[in-house]
């Protein structure tokens, strides 16, 4: 009996129950993402004045969030990008920030397709992080593609 649409006031009155809670948890989901994102940018804002937390605040896990075609969750690809470019010792390529990650990801670094399509999305977060000031480049050898390193603030 499953899409079948009832005339019962009772079906009715559920479904319309079920579809307010879904918008409301929702709603709470974004409210806790921004809040979460808060707690981490004051902890970044203190550790750039020295400050130790004695323990850090527990911060309940996230809530499954969607994700992107790819199956990155929203922003995930970004923060990967700009980890591995921070870890780095040195300035890095975006060749070898999406080799290394599609290794974490376990995707199949031999698939020209996949790879390239990748690589360009990984271009694609490098340049809108550098207009926005949290990336710098540093001008490759002769021949060289561009190599990457988190901006000095």
């Amino acid at each position: 009996m499953q899409g079948v649409v009832s005339d019962d006031p009772v079906i009715i009155g559920l479904l319309a129950k079920k579809a307010e809670l879904g918008g409301l948890l929702i709603d709470l989901e974004d409210q806790a993402s921004r809040i979460r994102r808060d707690l981490m940018a004051l902890g970044e804002a203190l550790k750039l004045f020295g400050v130790v937390e004695p323990e850090p605040i527990p911060v309940p896990n996230k809530v499954a969030r969607r994700k992107t075609k790819e199956g990155f969750r929203r922003g995930e690809l970004c923060r990967r990008v700009i980890e591995k470019i921070r870890d780095a010792a040195e300035p890095v390529a975006p060749a070898d920030i999406g080799r290394a990650i599609m290794r974490e990801c376990l995707m199949d670094t031999g698939d020209q397709k996949l790879y390239f399509a990748f690589q360009h999305k990984i271009c694609n977060v490098v340049r809108r992080q550098w207009q926005r000031g949290v990336l710098e480049q540093v001008p490759g050898e002769e021949g060289f593609p561009a190599r990457w390193k988190v901006a000095d603030f």
